[in-house]
């Protein structure tokens, strides 16, 4: 949405804390109080999920993370971006940096790079700048992750460039009921092959949902 509101109608900035209120808000209004909810959440979306999940304990039955993090503040873009001066002026120039630390593909960065320069309709255009910068600068869900008691099952790309596998142990470290695995991906690839996800991510995640054999 262009504007992210709380729920009296009145506008909020677009960080991943107030999108973790909004799940929450979402949740509630679409099964009810006290009836918990599976969530699968990758990349950026873990962020808010863990801040939803560590905040509000009982809307979580199980959590899967897909190539995450519980910050981006260390990320080695990130002083490259802070060169640029003005980046509300220069949100083109700060996302292309960024795109290019992940060392995607070609095809996949060309992708990204449309997608961000192409299909952001203006009135977008503020919501994608405060999360991103919010993303880049401010956000961290370490403290929330503490507090996380969903069983949680992370998943890791071993050729994933913006959430390592390293980074992801930290965040399995951080977790207290956590297991993970890897599947020999990129970060779109974890979820975007489908071959690969089929033999081992929807394995796993069936098994952690159901406990059961797939």
């Amino acid at each position: 949405s262009s504007t992210l509101k709380d729920t009296d109608g009145k506008p909020l900035k677009h960080t991943m804390k107030n999108y973790a209120e909004f799940q929450r808000d979402l949740i509630t209004t679409l099964v009810g109080e006290g009836r918990p909810v599976n969530i699968v959440a990758m990349s950026m979306g873990g962020v808010p999920a863990m801040m939803l999940a560590g905040k509000h304990p009982e809307l979580v039955k199980n959590l899967v993370l897909v190539g995450t993090f519980l910050s981006l503040k260390d990320n080695p873009a990130i002083a490259k971006i802070k060169e640029i001066g003005n980046l509300k002026n220069n949100l083109g120039e700060a996302i292309n940096i960024f795109i290019e630390s992940l060392r995607m593909t070609k095809d996949d960065a060309q992708a990204a790079k449309k997608f961000f320069n192409l299909q952001i309709p203006p009135n977008q255009l503020l919501a994608l700048y405060e999360s991103f910068m919010d993303l880049l600068f401010s956000a961290d869900a370490t403290d929330y992750a503490k507090r996380i008691s969903a069983p949680t099952l992370i998943i890791a790309g071993t050729a994933d460039n913006l959430a390592p596998v390293g980074g992801m142990k930290k965040v399995k470290d951080t977790i207290r009921w956590s297991e993970m695995i890897t599947v020999n991906r990129g970060h779109k690839g974890v979820l975007g092959d489908a071959k690969e996800f089929n033999q081992t991510s929807v394995g796993a995640i069936v098994r952690h949902f159901f406990k059961q054999d797939f």
